[in-house]
């Protein structure tokens, strides 16, 4: 029942670039999308989580290694007023132009600076010690190779990148359940805290994906963890509700059918079928609480705005600093939730300032 739960949610976002699943990406230019992430410098780890029952593919990409490959090769990152680009060598080597393909698969914008083509990677960056050194993105059944540009505007500002993908999808071998998602984004963070201080790190995270982001959160709640969450529904039942009556019941229906535990679930992970707003309700209050990011969209219907301030109420009961932020999409765009409100200048500035300061 619960592997059909989770094939209604993604068959129905199957279709929707921003929110869509696997059946959204071929293959080969997704393995290959993940070797540029490696080619670039990153760390390509497999990790098992707590059940046995999966084995995930994790790259984590550093900024400060990044300079490093950049200079390396006799180009220079340069850091100028809040604008972050990169400067080719004077004479390109074969390296470099190999190089530069995919650096521009990350930052695809390109400009004139001290004339010559420079690759920008940041319109607003503080020249200032940042208070975040790594993004983590959350997954719920979308490989990791579909977020390039969201990789590339954290890593373009200076902070570093963990990705990964959930079990079950591209690299990542295993079949996926509730229980075995949050498996999932528990090893991965489990993994990376032995590098990463937890109150330096922040999970990102959009749409479903707030589901496993807010399970992780609430572990590590107390050690200040913090969170930016884009477009994210308040719970899975809430989201089938508004693709129509028969959805919402049918979801219903299975959930009361589940009886037993799967095989798959690890004893300690309590499911509640991806229910954030209860996961946030039942956190306690805690000094050391992080900062959290609440991106809505003006018009978006399977995250309404009350839906995103009743969450941030509660968030900001259990001591969290909580900043909320509205998106206006484009008038062209027939569906709001799809939008990207980091592509607002606006937005830009503030989910900046929250990292940095």
């Amino acid at each position: 029942m619960q592997r059909y739960i989770l094939d209604r949610w993604q068959n129905h976002f199957s279709g929707h670039g921003y929110c869509g699943t696997a059946g959204n990406y071929d293959a080969t230019r997704a393995t290959s999308a993940a070797e540029m992430l490696v080619d670039l410098g990153g760390l390509n780890e497999r990790i098992t989580p707590s059940d046995g029952e999966a084995r995930l593919q994790m790259i984590t990409l550093s900024a400060a290694g990044l300079r490093e490959s950049i200079e390396a090769l006799g180009g220079r990152w340069v850091h100028r007023g809040e604008e972050k680009f990169i400067l080719p060598p004077v004479a390109p080597s074969l390296a470099w132009t190999t190089f530069y393909t995919n650096l521009r698969r990350l930052f695809p914008h390109e400009e004139v600076r001290d004339g010559q083509v420079a690759l920008i990677t940041a319109t607003h960056t503080p020249n200032s010690p940042r208070t975040t050194d790594c993004m983590l993105f959350a997954r719920l059944g979308k490989s990791f190779v579909m977020n390039k540009t969201e990789i590339g505007y954290f890593l373009g500002k200076g902070i570093d990148v963990c990705v990964y993908d959930t079990r079950g999808v591209l690299n990542s071998a295993g079949y996926p359940s509730e229980a075995g998602l949050y498996n999932d984004i528990d090893a991965v963070g489990d993994h990376l805290f032995r590098t990463y201080d937890p109150a330096r790190v922040c999970i990102y995270a959009t749409c479903g994906e707030s589901f496993t982001a807010t399970h992780l959160f609430t572990r590590y709640h107390a050690r200040g963890i913090s969170m930016l969450l884009e477009n994210a529904p308040a719970s899975l039942e809430n989201v089938m509700s508004r693709i129509n009556w028969i959805a919402q019941q049918m979801f219903l229906w299975c959930s009361s059918c589940i009886q037993a535990p799967p095989t798959s679930r690890c004893h300690s992970t309590e499911e509640d079928l991806f229910n954030s707003a209860a996961k946030i309700q039942a956190l306690p209050r805690s000094d050391s609480a992080g900062r959290v990011t609440l991106l809505k969209t003006t018009g978006d219907d399977m995250a309404p705005g009350p839906e995103v301030d009743a969450m941030a109420a509660s968030l900001r009961q259990t001591g969290c600093t909580v900043t909320v932020l509205t998106n206006t999409p484009p008038d062209d765009l027939e569906d709001p939730h799809l939008a990207n409100p980091l592509r607002n200048p606006l937005i830009d500035q503030r989910v900046t300032t929250s990292l940095f300061t």
